[in-house]
């Protein structure tokens, strides 16, 4: 099983990287080709998260950790809390994706584009085996629900966590939020 494991880890490491080729020979190096470029390297860090070499179960707490990384330095106020729960395999990706992409969106328009603001993160699982996952801004600039659906939302509506998982957006004048609801099993340890 390891060595499935490897190959399909190698193929889809291959296929980032064609991607990030096509899309470097394809678009000029502006703000839509970086956007498409972060997206690309959320995915891949998910792959080394669900198929690296210790092959075992994710913990909330590390794939949150290795997806908000990149946006925590020392003036950076992210907290993250929750219990030991595990994702759900077929959702580490699209948790990733989810994740990246709010963290993403309150570095440019949100909580993390102002000195002041900062991120709740928090989690845990239900009685029916839901891993239910908050993210809430606070200290932001004043949030309106846009008129128009960007990428970015359909992104985290439709396309990061299909059905039966859900994305719930509130914008509250004091901050996003949102609800991320993954349905899976044996998700305690």
């Amino acid at each position: 099983m390891a060595t499935v494991a490897d190959e399909l880890r190698h193929r889809l490491k291959n296929l980032a990287a064609l991607m990030g080729a096509i899309a470097g020979r394809t678009w000029a190096r502006d703000a839509h080709y970086e956007s498409f470029m972060a997206r690309l390297r959320a995915m891949s860090a998910a792959t080394d998260l669900m198929f690296g070499k210790e092959a075992r179960a994710l913990a909330v707490s590390e794939l949150v950790d290795h997806v908000l990384a990149p946006f925590k330095d020392e003036a950076c106020k992210i907290r993250v809390e929750g219990s030991q729960v595990l994702v759900p395999n077929k959702a580490i990706s699209g948790l990733a994706m989810a994740l990246h992409e709010l963290a993403t969106n309150a570095v440019k328009h949100g909580a993390l584009s102002v000195p002041a603001g900062g991120i709740d993160v928090s989690w845990q699982s239900t009685v029916e085996g839901t891993l239910e996952l908050h993210w809430k801004e606070h200290g932001g600039p004043p949030v309106t629900k846009p008129e128009h659906v960007g990428f970015g939302t359909q992104l985290l509506r439709r396309g990061a966590l299909p059905p039966p998982h859900r994305v719930d957006l509130c914008y509250l004048a004091c901050g996003l939020e949102a609800h991320i609801h993954v349905v899976g099993d044996d998700q305690r340890v």
